[in-house]
């Protein structure tokens, strides 16, 4: 089952919601939904309904509000992904993945070692990964669309200062090592992790990011690519803190 994000005030059972613009055609023309299929649909005050779709017409479709949907109660610390821009769509692979796996922000930095030029299509990029992070909350069931940040520089990120628990990928003896982390993480605490860029941090940029107070992790004993870091950070804290559903 999947799910439409409204924007809505408040939906009750028994209404009727009209489904339009670019929801309308990812169902229509991405989805291709046919008549009495089953969605979940949530308000912008994050109520959740199932609905079934009674109209699908030449400009939207209409569904009909049903019952309360009964989401399962799970316990995890709330995880935000700080990566280095990329090239190609790995960006976009990288947060479509990640969102499925529950990752609740994306910050998107510029490194030393970023190859992508933005120019004038920062603006552009931001609404891409935006719609991706809303077309994988639709089709994951995520409780909600996790945040995509404006993008910042590296020198930024002193600046950032949640919590303690602030790690970037460093693949050394001495790095903590992933399992070590998760077992002092609580369930409402904030974990961060930052994805370096293909060609990896400098040892310039490792320094001040250890004199920042972030902390060197070492995910795998294999050198990963930097989407594939992101997603399997994201999957290992997901499939540990899953076991807590209540």
């Amino acid at each position: 089952m999947k799910k439409i994000f409204l924007k809505n005030d408040l939906i009750n059972s028994g209404s009727n919601v009209l489904i339009e613009n670019e929801d309308y055609h990812h169902l229509s023309n991405v989805l291709r939904i046919k008549k009495n299929e089953k969605f979940v649909v949530q308000d912008r005050l994050n109520n959740e309904f199932n609905a079934k779709v009674i109209e699908i017409n030449k400009k939207n479709i209409v569904m009909l509000v049903e019952e309360k949907f009964n989401r399962p109660k799970t316990n995890r610390p709330e995880i935000i992904i700080l990566f280095s821009l990329l090239k190609g769509e790995k960006n976009e692979f990288l947060i479509q993945k990640c969102t499925e796996l529950g990752v609740d922000k994306f910050i998107p930095v510029i490194t030393h070692n970023t190859i992508v030029k933005l120019n004038d299509k920062k603006n552009n990029k931001l609404n891409r990964f935006k719609t991706v992070a809303k077309e994988a909350s639709m089709q994951s069931l995520r409780e909600k669309i996790p945040e995509i940040c404006d993008i910042i520089l590296f020198e930024e990120i002193k600046n950032y200062d949640i919590n303690k628990n602030k790690y970037f990928g460093y693949l050394n003896d001495n790095s903590i090592k992933l399992i070590d982390v998760i077992g002092n993480i609580k369930n409402n605490d904030t974990l961060s992790f930052f994805v370096g860029p293909e060609g990896d941090f400098t040892e310039k940029e490792i320094k001040s990011l250890i004199e920042w107070n972030w902390k060197g992790i070492n995910i795998s004993e294999y050198i990963l690519k930097s989407d594939t870091s992101a997603i399997f950070f994201a999957s290992t804290i997901y499939a540990y803190f899953y076991r807590t559903k209540i």
